[in-house]
């Protein structure tokens, strides 16, 4: 016997009818449908013939061509996206291997901060220690410059008011000189002043509207980072010390489509897949943001639409380390590898690069005889599996630059 309840239900709903069942005769016959291992769609049709459809999540009604920020992938075929995937992959793979001592020495300065306690050698074969069970010991100097840089910082970029300063920079209109001392007043139209009551009799000055809406947007935005937007804070207070570290931070700023609302993450310097040989990353004909994601987040981004509704194979749970995940996880006390396959990641890489693509092509870079073509994407994929590329340029613009989305 159920216990029973001190709740009231108000205006509780009548049971609705079960609809009777229903048979529909569909003109074109029935349709047997099946999906093979490389997730290509078999349609029997009733008069015997088969239709392969490669792109089953693909509806060619609901395509909107005029839509230019569009993700493209669906309207590549297989190979192509292949073929594309190979040749990133080969490209990311130079650019990895580019900056390979670069890798090395942040490790070093890893494990220069001091942070783990290290216990004394026993065997002078395998120390640096001059004396058999001599202590190892690390100096802080490069924790503290870090941790000084950090806090002056943190003041000025984190203050308690909030961190968005406006401030109005336009020049103000200079006022009409007053007339001198008994002198008639100047000539020209005098307007009419409005009754008592009616209108604005007393306007703000120009400069006076502009300050006040300077400071409406200011208070708007510290609410928005400070209450909204929570992991600002942290998240920024944790890029400045990698500043201080590095002497580099990065920001990610776009508009998360689960949270749906515009956020700014910082971007370690780690997950930045750049040449070495370049010297700004505006300019760079590729770079790359290797995103750790988990396979419940990824399965998000396919039902929100970010990602296409592609099979996913398991996460590689043997992926190989990097030198500072491995100094990292040793000062932490961790193992950076899963224990269980379920619980590995996904390694995503988003990359911003300048793709060939004849069919896409901006009208203007388009030539018949030369066949230049130039256009940049935005590719998200992993291994050889597009899930999106989508424009990432301003077609507006004559020379067709690519949106700055990752900020220095």
């Amino acid at each position: 016997m159920a216990a029973p309840t001190t709740l009231r239900l108000v205006d509780p709903e009548e049971p609705e009818e079960r609809l009777a069942s229903t048979e529909i005769d569909l003109d074109e016959g029935s349709h047997a449908i099946t999906f093979l291992d490389n997730g290509v769609a078999k349609i029997e049709h009733g008069d015997g013939s088969v239709t392969f459809d490669e792109n089953p999540d693909r509806n060619p009604a609901e395509i909107d061509e005029d839509d230019f920020y569009r993700n493209l992938a669906g309207d590549i075929g297989d190979e192509e996206l292949s073929r594309m995937a190979s040749e990133l992959l080969t490209g990311i793979e130079l650019d990895i291997q580019s900056r390979a001592d670069w890798m090395q020495s942040r490790a070093t300065g890893i494990r220069l901060l001091g942070l783990k306690i290290e216990e004394p050698r026993g065997d002078m074969g395998t120390s640096s220690a001059p004396l058999e069970g001599m202590s190892t010991i690390r100096h802080p100097l490069l924790l503290e410059a870090t941790v000084r840089f950090q806090a002056t910082a943190r003041g000025e970029f984190l203050p308690a008011t909030g961190p968005v300063k406006v401030r109005n920079d336009l020049p103000m209109k200079p006022e009409p000189p007053a007339p001198p001392p008994g002198a008639p007043p100047m000539p020209g139209p005098v307007a009419a002043t409005p009754p008592p009551g009616i209108g604005h009799n007393n306007p703000p000055p120009e400069g006076q509207a502009m300050d006040d809406l300077g400071s409406a947007l200011e208070k708007d935005m510290n609410h928005y980072l400070t209450v909204t937007a929570t992991e600002y804070v942290p998240d920024t207070d944790r890029m400045l010390f990698y500043i201080g570290f590095g002497g580099d931070g990065f920001k990610k700023v776009y508009n998360h489509i689960l949270k749906r609302r515009p956020v700014s993450e910082s971007v370690d310097a780690e997950d930045i897949i750049v040449s070495n040989a370049a010297t700004d990353i505006r300019n760079c004909g590729r770079f790359t943001h290797r995103i750790k994601m988990r396979p419940s987040m990824l399965k998000r981004m396919q039902i929100a639409g970010a990602y296409r509704d592609v099979k996913l194979g398991a996460p590689n749970s043997a992926q190989q380390l990097t030198a500072p995940e491995k100094e990292k996880a040793a000062i932490g006390g961790y193992k950076p590898e899963p224990q269980q396959p379920k619980d590995a990641d996904y390694e995503v890489y988003e990359c911003y690069c300048e793709l060939d693509i004849d069919e896409f092509a901006p009208k203007q870079f388009k030539l018949v005889k030369n066949r230049l073509l130039l256009s940049n994407r935005k590719c998200s994929y992993s291994k050889s599996e597009f899930w999106i590329v989508p424009r990432m340029f301003n077609n507006r613009a004559a020379n067709c630059l690519r949106f700055n989305t990752i900020c220095a």
